[in-house]
């Protein structure tokens, strides 16, 4: 996971405008499938 951190902060890193356009739709999907794994164990 490290790695692939580090490979996209280096991509992010040349392309500055884009990084926002990469990090948010990353955040949220991380987000809902966080949601949906603590829904999951919660309603077992």
């Amino acid at each position: 996971m490290s790695a692939y951190l580090g490979r996209v902060r280096a991509f992010l890193g040349r392309r500055p405008r884009t990084s926002l356009v990469v990090l948010v739709p990353a955040c949220v999907v991380v987000g809902i499938a966080a949601g949906l794994a603590v829904g999951a164990l919660t309603l077992r």
